[in-house]
């Protein structure tokens, strides 16, 4: 390992920063895991559904009985309540990666690219010595305490970010999305919800300030707040980004977790600079659970062979991060038409999908032939989204063969009759109406029985 790498890697910085970044991120995990058991969204999102459709690979993961799931979100709230006080923290953080990750695989009708990041984010916190200061651990531990810890953990997730950042803004180079597609539509929607902004919203100024904002936005962002001259101006515009994003999408919890987040690529110690407020802060990292003599204790580098298995660590982090988001290259067509290599790959709100579908059931012995509907067996969502999904689309064709084979012990084929539009586009078929989905494989390969997109967007109107 290099010098220089060993030196921006391993050198001392102060904690305070991230000790702040590990208390709001807990308390903000915790409420979001609160939410879901006080509006219901458990029973209705995991427990309620007759079927659940599921990540490739992750059929196996099932809602084992209702005391089961609510008990996983009460350890998702505990554990979040753990990151903040720093209370049994590694054991916090992975508890919430194991809570988080099960429910995140329970439905894949609800994938969102946050919730993603989310899973991810609180395994790395596990490998992160946030709970050196102001933390319960500390307090029953002194000898754990420190003011400053090495460098890594911080470009760790500044690092994450980044890459977050990065794909959302190669995502965007897109003909649908420099066409001003699906946005112009999307501030057409939201000028209804904001009557007195609504001429505004609505216009094609700001249709094309949202167009380019947003993609200037995730490519320049990072730089911005890593370069010590331009850092306030870009906490300025992150700040604008999210809590616009926030108004208009109703996304949830991550603009606020990124946010949070943004502090990050503050210098380590920047919170001492924040006035009478950042210095009493800092003064509870430095005494709470501190020893006597914790302002004199001295940092110990780590061994040349911890700085090898940390840059080890980040090396497999990045290579992982860098190449699934690009694996959508490895399948032919439009990843936001087949959504091949669509989800895990950082492609934020970037498409407006709407279809229907009808599924034409024959029982080849007695040749009997009738019609089902997704909204039939599955929730408003799940039909919402398999119908323009080709993986939960299988899924479903999957479910009705194996329904009727223990229903009525016939072994039935099962075609699809889907159209799909994407982006507004006039609605056009996704998959071959003449291939049984009965006998098709969920896989990692292409599937070869859908459709290419072939409409063009719609000409912007006069």
């Amino acid at each position: 390992m290099s010098n220089r790498l060993s030196r921006q890697l391993f050198q001392p910085v102060d904690i305070s920063g991230l000790v702040l970044f590990r208390v709001v991120f807990g308390l903000m995990m915790a409420f979001d895991s609160l939410r879901y058991v006080l509006f219901g969204w458990v029973h209705s999102h995991y427990l309620a559904p007759p079927i659940l459709l599921k990540f490739h690979g992750f059929e196996w993961v099932q809602p084992i009985s209702p005391f089961f799931v609510y008990g996983v979100f009460g350890v998702m709230v505990a554990s979040g309540l753990g990151i903040a006080l720093g209370w049994f923290y590694r054991t916090s953080c992975l508890l919430f990666f194991l809570g988080h990750s099960y429910v995140f695989l329970l439905a894949a009708a609800h994938y969102l690219n946050h919730a993603y990041l989310i899973s991810v984010w609180a395994l790395l916190m596990a490998f992160i010595p946030a709970q050196r200061a102001l933390s319960v651990d500390a307090w029953l531990n002194p000898e754990i305490h420190s003011l400053r810890i090495p460098a890594w953990p911080r470009w760790m997730l500044v690092g994450m970010l980044t890459i977050v950042y990065g794909f959302g803004a190669l995502a965007k180079m897109n003909p649908d999305w420099l066409a001003a597609e699906p946005v112009r539509h999307w501030m057409t929607d939201s000028a209804g919800q904001v009557p007195a902004l609504g001429d505004i919203i609505a216009s094609e100024t700001f249709v094309w300030l949202v167009v380019w904002g947003g993609l200037l936005f995730d490519l320049l962002i990072a730089p911005l707040l890593l370069w010590r001259r331009t850092r306030i101006i870009g906490a300025i515009i992150s700040a604008c980004f999210h809590l616009t994003n926030a108004y208009l999408f109703h996304i949830g919890v991550f603009p606020w977790f990124m946010l949070a987040a943004t502090t990050l690529f503050f210098d380590p110690a920047w919170l001492r600079r924040m006035g009478q407020t950042g210095r009493e802060l800092c003064e509870a990292v430095e005494t709470v659970g501190a020893p006597d003599d914790a302002r004199e204790q001295s940092y110990v580098e780590p061994t040349e062979r911890r700085q090898n298995l940390v840059v080890r660590g980040l090396v497999i982090l990045a290579a992982v991060q860098l190449l699934v988001p690009l694996r959508h290259h490895l399948y032919r067509g439009d990843v936001a038409w087949t959504e091949e290599g669509h989800c895990f790959s950082w492609r934020m709100k970037l498409r407006n999908k709407r279809g229907s579908a009808v599924f034409h059931v024959r029982d080849p012995e007695t040749g009997r032939q009738w019609t089902e509907r997704p909204e039939w067996r599955a929730t408003e969502r799940q039909a919402h989204k398999l119908t323009c999904r080709p993986d939960l689309l299988l899924q479903f064709a999957h479910v009705l063969r194996d329904a009727y084979l223990k229903e009525e012990g016939a072994t039935v084929e099962v075609f699809a009759d889907v159209l799909c539009s994407l982006n507004y586009r006039p609605r056009q078929r996704l998959v071959d109406p003449s291939v049984d989905l009965a006998k098709e494989s969920l896989s990692f390969r292409h599937y070869e029985w859908l459709i290419p997109l072939t409409t063009p967007l719609r000409p912007k109107a006069p």
